[in-house]
């Protein structure tokens, strides 16, 4: 498994690819209490019930209390034609 960042390097950068993902489903924002953030709070992505058929949420090197979406290379290609071309390859 990758992340989208590594998978994207030879198609676009990842920031608008999430975009696509959570307008689509497959991705969505969540949240958690933080005490460095201005806001008390901290953003970061998930993989929907429709996007973990192409990944898991697995737990974040950078903070065990957050997910990383990390997708499978094999469904990649997949997942990448659905959401930017509408259609699978």
């Amino acid at each position: 498994m990758k992340s989208a960042t590594d998978l994207l390097k030879r198609f676009e950068k990842a920031r608008s690819f999430n975009v696509l993902l959570r307008e689509q489903g497959y991705l969505e924002e969540r949240t958690r209490k933080s005490t460095s953030s201005p806001t008390g709070m901290k953003k970061y992505n998930a993989l929907t019930e429709k996007g973990l058929q192409y990944g898991e949420n697995a737990v974040s090197p950078q903070c065990q209390r957050e997910v990383q979406p990390m997708y499978y290379i094999d469904t990649f290609t997949d997942l990448f034609n659905i959401v930017v071309y509408g259609e699978v390859a």
